[in-house]
């Protein structure tokens, strides 16, 4: 292909080896952070949402008679906040 016979063009040809594989291996780790953070994020929040399901839904396993705060969604989320 290319044949570098001066040591500029080897220096250059290193350099271009170099800058070529050191983003490579940057854009690999970085998608991976990116990626390990966005399954992380999604984990906690399907978490979350998973107790308030199991919360709403207790009574009706339980056999307990479901109080009428228990379904109301809106003072719920003004309680959390």
């Amino acid at each position: 292909m290319f044949r570098f016979r001066s040591l500029f063009g080897r220096l250059m040809g290193l350099y271009l080896v170099i800058v070529v594989g050191t983003f490579g291996a940057m854009g690999l780790l970085l998608s991976q952070l990116l990626r390990s953070y966005f399954f992380e994020s999604k984990q906690e929040e399907l978490i979350s949402q998973g107790r308030e399901v199991s919360e709403l839904a207790r009574p009706l396993f339980t056999g307990e008679r479901p109080s009428a705060s228990c379904f109301c969604l809106e003072c719920d989320e003004q309680r959390h906040n």
